[in-house]
């Protein structure tokens, strides 16, 4: 019976401590307005603290702050001192400050409007900077050495500390200013904090040579902020050093007032966030990332920059999947040291390159788009790089203005260049002193050009000196060039060698339709590969043939001069070959039938592997882009 009764008193014991527990957690809801003039206690909106630096001193783990419209400085009230410039909302774990209540001026004291009804953290602490008027009061707008060192901190603080729905301006600091390592933070600094800023305007704020916001060993979370209008001069208006945040939804735009091109973000000493979602339209850097910084992009946009969209230096290495990069001076630059992976990325529009790559660098990239830059697709100079699936159409360059290829090591795959045009050389790439392999690339309808003192050379690639060009399976068609190589142009001691591609419909004025070798040092050999109607002939200059067929004929083994009977020359082509037994049709993703089968079908050099192509074949590759591969066309045996 005792048992029973204890086991009673336990349980009683536990359910009291639950509620009390739960009861704590839940915590209290405290109001801030400026406008209230009852007990000012916080505990209602008539009753409410006048200065916000009083909610947070009353606040404990798990109460609510609830701010309505209005003005709020961080040196008044909470004990601190007026016109101290290192007051500031030090923000609390498990407390969230909520803002944009319509409070005792509304009708409703409780309806929320971050735009309509503007919570002001500033920094303005003497209210003597330039300003614009607002319904009942003057936000100022140019800060001044008088201002906030830092408006809000959070630093030392966990996940559940939360800051939502604040317009934050007019904090100023200054190099060297109040005495804080490392500088910067005007807006918020964070240090070894975690906090969660969400849905706030961060504005009007001046960091000269410091940054705006600082999060310093911190893991920080922003959603839904927008970073506008600050001064920045030469760091960021996020500034990370060492830290990790997350990012999502939110705009940095136009971070200069002054003389300055501030920076939307910068990354420093192997900083690492993850970035989601955000749009960079700066008159600086979108971005730039420091010191072994590797930062993760998804869903981001770089817009409208005077400068570059990212900046990588000193071993950064940042990963961007799905972002564009449009209408910015250059798009993303890459310094010595570096490495960029990019997947399905666009750079467009942008005043020079889409990718400037300099000295000991790798960029990695699938699936990316370059389309109608004004100086060219990438710019790579004594660097490696690997592209898969890329486009490069519509580009404009003075040499390579798809890719301009100097000292660097190149891999290409499944590769399109369209419409480049390049001024003086090189429509689709230009190769200087590189090693470049090209597998199943498409170069088509590139153009290079004379045009006043401007001397063109190579239609869709130009080979200059020193240069080693590997082409497997591509497809090299309908270019031009007014003085030599509509398809290739090979300038001095390069090595080019052609496995089963194709050449057909490339145009030049003088010589070397299909391929032009400028020069004797040139070693340039062809195996399996298909060159037909290109003007005014189809090689130029001394090479290698093999097993290959060459309208008008050219010496070497195996060679033919036969009509290959491509599928289609219209448009594009399709330089599959016709087949009684049977080819692939690309447009339909289908086998089809022709009624005429093309000569160049297991008539290839029979050391070449052609276990790739399907059945029935003839136990010897195809010749031309398609030989040896799923999509070689069969082999009809008649009856």
């Amino acid at each position: 019976m005792r048992g029973k009764e204890n086991l009673k008193k336990w349980i009683w014991c536990v359910l009291i401590l639950l509620f009390t527990t739960c009861t704590a957690a839940a915590g209290k809801v405290i109001y801030v307005d400026d406008a209230a003039a009852g007990a000012n206690d916080g505990s209602l909106w008539t009753d409410a603290y006048n200065y916000l630096q009083d909610a947070l001193a009353a606040a404990s783990q798990g109460d609510e702050i609830r701010v309505a419209q209005g003005v709020y400085q961080p040196d008044l009230g909470g004990g601190n001192t007026p016109g101290d410039r290192r007051a500031t909302f030090q923000l609390k774990s498990g407390v969230i400050i909520k803002g944009g209540y319509a409070g005792l001026h509304g009708i409703d004291p409780n309806i929320v409007d971050i735009n309509l009804y503007e919570s002001f953290l500033s920094g303005d602490l003497n209210g003597d900077d330039i300003g614009r008027w607002l319904p009942e009061r003057v936000i100022h707008i140019t800060p001044r050495s008088d201002n906030s060192c830092y408006i809000v901190t959070g630093s030392d603080v966990d996940e559940t500390s939360v800051l939502n729905g604040f317009t934050i301006i007019g904090g100023y600091c200054f190099y060297g200013d109040c005495n804080v390592t490392p500088r910067g933070g005007a807006a918020i600094r964070m240090e070894s904090g975690r906090a969660k800023i969400l849905n706030c305007l961060i504005t009007n704020n001046r960091a000269f040579a410091s940054s705006v916001v600082l999060n310093n060993d911190s893991n920080s979370t922003f959603v839904g902020c927008i970073f506008s209008q600050n001064d920045t001069f030469t760091h960021g208006s996020m500034e990370n050093v060492a830290s990790s945040p997350v990012v999502t939804n939110c705009i940095f735009e136009s971070s200069t007032i002054g003389i300055g091109r501030g920076t939307g973000m910068e990354n420093h000493d192997g900083s690492s966030p993850i970035v989601t979602g955000c749009i960079f339209r700066n008159d600086g850097p979108g971005m730039k990332n420091y010191t072994g910084s590797k930062p993760i992009l998804t869903n981001c946009t770089f817009k409208n920059s005077r400068s570059r969209g990212m900046e990588n230096w000193f071993e950064s290495s940042p990963t961007l999947i799905n972002c564009t990069f449009e209408d910015n001076d250059y798009g993303l630059w890459n310094n010595p040291g570096c490495s960029a992976f990019l997947i399905d990325c666009v750079f467009k529009n942008n005043k020079q390159y889409g990718i400037e790559n300099w000295h000991d660098n790798t960029l990695t990239l699938s699936h990316c788009t370059f389309e109608n830059n004004m100086k060219g697709g990438i710019d790579s100079r004594g660097c490696n790089l690997a592209l898969n699936d890329c486009l490069f159409s519509g580009n404009n360059g003075f040499t390579g203005a798809g890719i301009d290829c100097f000292l660097s090591d190149a891999v290409l795959y499944n590769c399109k260049f369209i419409d480049n045009v390049a001024q003086a050389a090189g429509g689709g790439i230009i190769i200087g002193d590189s090693n470049v392999r090209l597998y199943n690339c498409i170069f088509n309808g590139n153009t290079a050009y004379n045009g006043g003192a401007i001397y063109s050379t190579g239609g869709a690639v130009e080979i200059s000196t020193g240069s080693l060009l590997t082409l497997h399976n591509c497809i090299i068609n309908n270019n031009s060039a007014d003085n030599g190589g509509g398809g290739i142009f090979a300038s001095s001691s390069s090595n080019i060698t052609l496995y089963n591609c194709t050449l057909s419909g490339n145009s030049t004025s003088i010589g070397g339709g299909g391929i032009c070798n400028s020069e004797s040092t040139n070693d340039i050999t062809l195996t399996n590969c298909i060159l037909w109607s290109n003007t005014p002939d189809q090689i130029y200059g001394e090479a290698i043939v093999s097993y290959s067929d060459v309208q008008g004929g050219f010496i070497g083994e195996g060679n033919i001069n036969v009509d290959p009977l491509f599928a289609s020359l219209e448009d594009y082509g399709d330089y599959h070959l016709k087949s009684q037994a049977g080819r692939w049709n690309p447009f339909n993703q289908m086998w089809i039938q022709d009624d005429i089968t093309s000569p160049c079908i297991d008539t290839g050099d029979p050391r070449s592997a052609w276990f790739a192509e399907p059945q029935p074949n003839g136990g010897r590759i195809n010749i031309g882009a398609y030989g040896g591969t799923p999509e070689a066309s069969l082999s009809f045996i008649a009856n």
